[in-house]
């Protein structure tokens, strides 16, 4: 349902407890974007979520040709705390100052948004 959501709306917020799949949802989606060409900015909270949803994006498209793949991965660009550090690609492309992006995931929201405030 979170799926056909974001194929619907703009905006959308996907709400549940710890353990709910939350993640994953975004996981499959970007994966699905990516495979079409999309860029997609991931934020998160810490550097282990940032790593582990890297790790599982690079599982998801296991399937293809290394090249393939890397071509794809070129696609992601993932943000964690601090975000005085700045951008870091998972890609082999830096970003560029002024990048759009097609698809922003913003993970633990809360956790970013307080992040932010301090």
């Amino acid at each position: 349902e979170a799926l056909r959501k974001c194929d619907v709306d703009e905006d959308v917020s996907i709400f549940g407890h710890a353990g709910t799949g939350k993640t994953f949802v975004a996981l499959r989606y970007v994966v699905e974007k990516l495979e079409k060409g999309w860029t997609a900015l991931y934020v998160a909270p810490s550097a282990a979520l940032a790593f582990f949803f890297i790790s599982w994006v690079r599982k998801r498209l296991q399937y293809l040709p290394p090249v393939q793949k890397d071509t794809i991965l070129d696609l992601l660009c993932v943000f964690w705390h601090p975000f005085d550090e700045g951008v870091r690609t998972h890609g082999l492309e830096p970003w560029k100052a002024g990048t759009t992006f097609n698809l922003v995931v913003v993970d633990e929201a809360h956790h970013v948004l307080e992040s932010a405030k301090s």
